[in-house]
C-alpha cells in the first residue's frame, strides 16, 4: 500500500475524484445561472383631459390699450391652476364642445373667436369676423358647429347688422352668416342640436334658427325686453325670461308658438334651467326672491299649473342687492345663489362704493335655506370697485364642477374667483387671476386681470 505522511493513495486519488467531479458539475451549469429580469412596464402617459376642470375667462384691466385676456384652466380635484391660454382683446363669453374637448371665446373688442383644445393650451386658432360685429355670447351642442351672437354697429359705413356666425369645428371657418334681429344678447340651441333661438333684447324677439340649413323662421314676439333664454332636456320647450315685465314665454320648438306663460314679477333678470330636477329658477332681484316652475308641467307654465313656492333671499340680499347668478350641482342635491350688494368701505384706504359678495346655499328638496357664504378675498367681506367691472356683463358669475364637488364664484372686481367646497360648504381658496398689463410705466407690478366668466368642464 502507497503511503504518503500516513495517508493512503487510494484516498487521496478518491478526494481529487470527487474535487474535479463537483468542479465540472459547476462549470457545466455557468450559463444557466438565473438571474431575476425586470421588465419596465410603461404606463399609459396622463391625459390631461381626464381630470374635472373648470375654464375661468379673465379681461386685462388695460383693455383700452389693446391687452389681451385669458382663460385659466383649474384642476377641480386640487384647486390648482394648471394651464393659461392667451385670448383675444375684451373675452366676455365661452362655450364648450359636446365632448369638452374644445373651447370656444367670444373677444367683443377685436371681433374675434378664440378657439382651442382643451388639453393644449399652446395651440390658439384666432377667427376673424367682420370688422364691428362685437361678439358677446357662444352656444353648442353640436359637434361640427358652434355659434356665435354678434351685436353689429349700426354708426359704421357701411353699418354692420346684427347675426349669428355660424363656425364649422373641424376647419375654424364661419360657414354661414345668419340674420337677427337688435341686440342679440342671448341663445339657446335645444340638446338634440335641430334648434336654435336667439334673443333679441332689442326687438322684443326670439329669432328661431333650424340648424340642418340654418334657415331663419319667423321671429317670437315675447316682451319688451327679454334677457334670458334656455333649452329643456328633452328638446320640447325653451324658456325665455322678458325682464320688464317679467313674464316667462314658453316655447314649442315644433311650432315655435308661445304655448304657456308665467310671471316671476317686474325686474326678473335671470333665468336657469336644472335639469337634475326639471326646473327653472328665475331670480328678481326687486323682490329679492327666487321663482320656481316645474318645466316636467306640460304645457309648461300654463294654468291650472302653478309655481313652486319662492324662495326669499330678503334676510341675506339686503337693500340695493343683485342676484348675480344661480347653479344646481349635477347631482341635484343643492343649488347656489349669488348675490351681491354695496356696502361701506371697511378699509380706510379702499375708495368706496365697495361690494359684498354672498353665495346662499339652497337645499334642492324642500328649497329650503342652508348657510350662506361670504366669498370675497381677505377678512373684510368686501372689496372696492373696479371701474373697468361696472361694464362688464358678469361682474359676477358661479357654475359648478361637474363632479358637485365645488362651486366656483368669478369676481371681476377682487380679480379672483372663489371656490367653494361642497361637502361642507365652506370657501377654501381664492384663485387669483392671470397677471395684467401696467397702466403706467411706474415699475409697479401688473396688477390681476378680471374675472369675467366660468366655463363648467367635464
Amino acid at each position: 500500500m502507497d503511503v504518503i505522511s500516513g495517508v493512503s493513495m487510494t484516498a487521496l486519488r478518491a478526494a481529487k475524484l470527487a474535487a474535479l467531479s463537483a468542479l465540472a458539475l459547476v462549470c457545466i451549469s455557468c450559463g444557466d445561472t438565473f438571474r431575476p429580469v425586470a421588465i419596465p412596464v410603461t404606463p399609459n402617459p396622463p391625459d390631461p383631459a381626464s381630470f374635472h376642470f373648470a375654464l375661468i375667462i379673465s379681461q386685462n384691466p388695460a383693455a383700452t390699450t389693446n391687452n389681451p385676456g385669458a382663460i385659466t384652466r383649474i384642476d377641480v380635484s386640487g384647486d390648482t391652476n394648471v394651464a393659461v391660454a392667451k385670448m383675444g382683446i375684451g373675452p366676455v363669453h365661452g362655450s364648450l364642445s359636446p365632448d369638452a374637448t374644445r373651447v370656444y371665446v367670444a373677444n367683443s373688442l377685436d371681433d374675434t373667436v378664440s378657439a382651442f383644445s382643451t388639453s393644449d393650451s399652446t395651440n390658439i386658432t384666432t377667427i376673424s369676423l367682420p370688422s364691428g360685429s362685437h361678439p358677446n355670447f357662444v352656444v353648442t351642442t353640436q359637434s361640427d358647429t358652434v355659434y356665435v351672437a354678434n351685436l353689429g354697429d349700426a354708426t359704421l359705413t357701411p353699418p354692420v347688422p346684427p347675426y349669428v356666425a355660424a363656425i364649422t369645428t373641424g376647419t375654424n371657418i364661419v360657414s354661414h352668416t345668419i340674420p337677427v334681429e337688435t341686440n342679440p344678447i342671448a341663445m339657446a340651441e335645444t340638446p338634440d342640436g335641430k334648434k336654435l333661438y336667439v334673443v333679441n333684447q332689442g326687438s322684443g324677439t326670439v329669432t328661431p334658427v333650424n340648424t340642418v340649413d340654418k334657415s331663419v323662421n319667423l321671429p317670437i314676439a315675447v316682451g319688451s325686453s327679454p334677457v334670458s333664454v334656455v333649452a329643456r332636456a328633452d328638446s320640447h320647450r325653451v324658456y325665455a325670461l322678458d325682464q320688464l315685465s317679467g313674464n316667462i314665454s314658453a316655447i314649442d320648438t315644433f311650432s315655435d308658438a308661445v304655448v304657456g306663460t308665467a310671471t316671476a314679477g317686474v325686474g326678473a333678470n335671470y333665468l336657469y334651467y336644472d335639469q337634475p330636477r326639471n326646473r327653472i329658477y328665475i331670480a328678481n332681484p326687486a323682490t329679492h326672491q327666487i321663482a320656481l316652475f316645474d318645466a316636467s308641467v306640460d304645457p309648461a307654465l300654463a294654468p291650472p299649473a302653478t309655481p313652486l313656492p319662492a324662495i326669499d333671499l330678503s334676510a341675506t340680499c339686503g337693500t340695493g342687492c343683485t342676484i348675480a347668478g344661480i347653479t344646481v350641482l349635477p347631482d341635484g342635491s343643492r343649488a347656489y345663489v349669488l348675490t351681491y350688494n354695496e356696502v361701506a368701505c371697511a378699509n380706510a384706504g379702499d375708495v368706496a362704493p365697495c361690494l359684498a359678495t354672498k353665495v346662499t346655499v339652497i337645499q334642492a328638496g324642500g328649497n329650503s335655506m342652508g348657510k350662506t357664504i361670504s366669498v370675497d378675498p381677505g377678512t373684510a367681506g368686501q372689496v372696492p370697485t373696479v371701474a373697468v367691472c361696472t361694464s362688464a356683463r358678469f361682474r359676477r358669475f358661479i357654475a359648478a364642477s361637474a363632479d358637485s364637488s365645488h362651486v366656483y364664484v368669478s369676481n371681476c372686481d377682487a380679480g379672483s374667483t372663489a371656490s367653494i367646497r361642497t361637502s361642507d360648504d365652506t370657501k377654501v381658496l381664492d384663485l387669483k387671476a392671470p397677471f395684467g398689463t401696467p397702466t403706467s410705466g411706474n415699475g409697479n407690478a401688473p396688477p390681476p386681470q378680471n374675472p369675467v366668466f366660468i366655463i363648467a368642464g367635464r
